[in-house]
This record gives C-alpha cells, sequence and structure tokens, in this order.
C-alpha cells in the first residue's frame, strides 16, 4: 500500500526515524503522529516535539485503536501473542485489522484472520521491523 493511500485512513500513524540516510533498525526511535508524504519521502508530525520527521517508508504503521491486556498500543506491523491462538503479526487489509500467523516473506494476502482485539488475551511482544525472529520461531516450532 502506498503513502498516499495510507494517509487518507485517519487516525494516528507510526514510523521509525531515518537516521542521516542509514538504515538502523536497532536501537533508534518511533516516532508517532500525522502522516505527510513528499515524493519518495515519507514524513511523520510528532505531535509532543511539533516537528516533522522523516521515516523509513516501509516501517509507517497505523494505529489499531487498540490496547493489549497490558495497556499497549497495538499497531500495524505489532508482533502480538494470543494467549490461546499462538503468535501472528498485525496488518491493514481490505478495510481491516487483522493478524496473520507466520513468516511475514511467506504470506499470501488471504491467509488473514480479522480479530476483534478485545475478544482475545493479546499481548504485543515487538514488530516485524526490530524483532522479525519472533516470527521465525513461531514457524520452527
Amino acid at each position: 500500500m502506498d503513502c498516499e493511500e495510507r494517509k487518507f485512513r485517519g487516525i494516528e500513524f507510526n514510523g521509525y526515524v531515518e537516521e542521516n540516510g542509514k538504515q538502523k533498525m536497532r536501537g533508534g526511535a518511533w516516532v508517532k503522529g500525522d502522516l505527510h508524504c513528499d515524493g519518495e519521502n515519507v514524513y511523520i508530525f510528532d505531535r509532543e516535539g511539533s516537528i516533522w520527521r522523516k521515516v523509513y517508508p516501509e516501517t509507517v504503521g497505523q494505529y489499531t485503536g487498540a490496547k493489549d491486556d497490558n495497556g499497549k498500543e497495538i499497531w500495524e506491523g505489532d508482533i502480538v501473542r494470543f494467549m490461546d491462538r499462538g503468535i501472528g503479526y498485525v496488518v491493514f487489509s481490505e478495510g481491516a485489522f487483522g493478524v496473520r500467523e507466520g513468516n511475514i516473506d511467506n504470506v499470501e494476502d488471504d491467509e488473514m484472520e480479522v480479530i476483534g482485539f478485545g475478544y482475545y488475551k493479546i499481548e504485543v511482544i515487538g514488530n516485524v521491523y526490530e524483532n522479525p525472529e519472533l516470527l521465525q520461531r513461531q514457524e520452527d516450532e
């Protein structure tokens, strides 16, 4: 999904801050706020710091509007553990948030389960950008 399509879904977005053009996906900073696309560049307006921050486009995700059992916000791209169903990652597809199971590189669009986050015990345990190994472990088990 391109930046313009994401921008019009409303509410809040997050993205991983680009540090001097370097790909630094561990130990860096996430920013959340309003999404803006300028050609190939993607920015998120950090409402707390009142500043536009350039982010890696592939890391942009939307807030689902839900929180996990520990009160942590659930974002598109988060890896979640369902207490009674296993591990998956949050996606937005065909107008709804859902969870896909397995490796992010081996999934077809039709393999998504639309979920109601309030119906299952759920815990955010990482995200697909910083912790992809969590999904690999699920496949190995």
